[in-house]
């Protein structure tokens, strides 16, 4: 649908339609990220008692899937609105922070380092896909206060 409307040049409709998909993501992922906090001991204990010393990691890991529910559906609307190359460079950028977090944690924090490496490394590339989205969709032609306002 988005595609559809970006292609056919809908363009207050593709933005509504990516705010509320935003919006609508993050409503849902923030009460499940709470619940998997909240209920993390009982949820890994289906697996047996020794996995429930792994919640720090799995808190860690499910932060990292909030940041990439909050941002929506911001890679595929850079994708399909000609911006690959953007995604493509904000993807390596990703990597390569993942790479030195990763090189740099694992040895001192063991799998909790993992995590946090790639938690962040999920939040900042749906970060800088969301703010190039919001740049490219939004900033750009005065959109984001009619947006915000609701008109």
């Amino acid at each position: 649908l988005l595609a559809e409307m970006y292609h056919e040049g809908q363009m207050p409709e593709f933005r509504l339609l990516l705010v509320r998909s935003m919006l609508l993501l993050t409503s849902i992922g923030i009460p499940l990220y709470l619940g998997i906090c909240w209920f993390s001991n009982d949820i890994l204990s289906i697996f047996g008692r020794e996995y429930v010393a792994g919640k720090p990691i799995l808190v860690i890991l499910a932060a990292g899937q909030l940041a990439n529910l909050i941002s929506g559906p911001c890679a595929f609307a850079l994708t399909m609105s000609k911006h690959e190359r953007v995604n493509f460079n904000v993807s390596l950028l990703s990597a390569a922070l993942s790479v030195v977090m990763l090189i740099t944690l694992i040895p001192r924090f063991g799998a909790v380092g993992a995590a946090v490496s790639t938690a962040v490394s999920i939040a900042v590339l749906n970060a800088c896909q969301a703010g190039y989205c919001w740049k490219e969709f939004f900033r750009s032609n005065g959109a984001s206060a009619k947006i915000v306002s609701g008109r």
